[in-house]
């Protein structure tokens, strides 16, 4: 099988290079930065999928700054939801498939369940927007040849983060108060988790269909402090939570983002596992990177 990746210097990019450099044997793999392809580009995507000719193709690349989409709407949607269209263009036209990476942002987070996977879209910012955007012209377009998944509370290995970001707050000044949401609710996923899903996906030739590709349960932003804290032998009591009303942030966000899994069972896929492993597996991982970024 070979895969074509956009998005390969983001973190779940990055993931995915990570796991078929391992899987060498059994996958073919050509990956591409925001440096080396532009997906906004329609010209470029389609030279390069003619090129390489793949059987399948993520699109990992997205605008992701959340806060930047509501001062640049009209940049972010060209990304996340023209850069979209122009791959599954591509892909429909040379005969692949697409995995497009979805958020659990296409929602407006006001439920009290999880979110099932055929829930309508219900944006409340920007990015939100531009993404459900894409869903909904996908779906419409090119249904048949187009898996969407939807992730949320993205961490891992390198890139930008949450877990980096509170680990490094934790070892660079070890006397500062940490403040965390504790009335916020999602899934903390693993970049690797979901690298492996979005593999295992191709691997069954799984090629049209909505899914939920966070790991399983549910926890609060502090909840998930405290276990990477925890597992990487940091000073919990650092950790302070808060409401998300004592804070003024810059974009609205989803309070609610635990995501239905049911769509696994029909495509005789598990779900993913639950949130807790894959936080005491990467934590120590996570502060060693730091500590050697930063000379620790």
């Amino acid at each position: 099988m070979k895969w074509m990746v956009f998005g390969a210097g983001g973190q779940l990019g990055r993931a995915l290079v990570h796991r078929f450099q391992a899987k060498h044997e059994q996958h073919e793999f050509v990956a591409y930065s925001h440096n080396q392809a532009d997906i906004t580009n329609f010209e470029q995507i389609i030279d390069l999928v003619s090129t390489y000719q793949p059987n399948l193709i993520v699109n990992a690349a997205a605008w992701t700054d959340v806060a930047g989409a509501e001062l640049q709407i009209d940049l972010a949607s060209k990304v996340n939801t023209q850069g979209a269209i122009n791959i599954a263009k591509a892909a429909s036209h040379f005969g692949a498939s697409l995995i497009q990476i979805s958020t659990d942002y296409v929602f407006s987070g006001k439920f009290v369940k999880p979110i099932i996977e055929h829930q309508i879209q219900s944006p409340i910012n920007n990015y939100g927007l531009t993404k459900a955007n894409a869903e909904i012209l996908l779906e419409k377009e090119f249904k048949n040849s187009v898996v969407i998944l939807r992730t949320a509370w993205l961490y891992g290995p390198g890139g930008k983060n949450f877990a980096r970001t509170i680990i490094a707050k934790a070892l660079m000044d070890k006397e500062e108060e940490i403040r965390v949401v504790d009335d916020q609710w999602g899934q903390p996923t693993s970049t690797l988790d979901l690298a492996e899903k979005i593999i295992e996906i191709g691997e069954k030739r799984i090629t049209t269909g909505i899914f939920h590709a966070t790991n399983s349960g549910k926890t609060s932003w502090f909840e998930f402090a405290q276990l990477l804290f925890a597992s990487a032998g940091l000073d919990s009591t650092l950790l302070k939570s808060i409401k998300t009303s004592d804070i003024s942030p810059l974009v609205k966000r989803p309070v609610y983002s635990v995501l239905s899994h049911d769509g696994w069972e029909g495509a005789g896929i598990a779900p993913m596992r639950d949130w807790k492993f894959p936080v005491s597996e990467l934590a120590t991982v996570i502060r060693r990177e730091v500590e050697i970024e930063h000379g620790i």
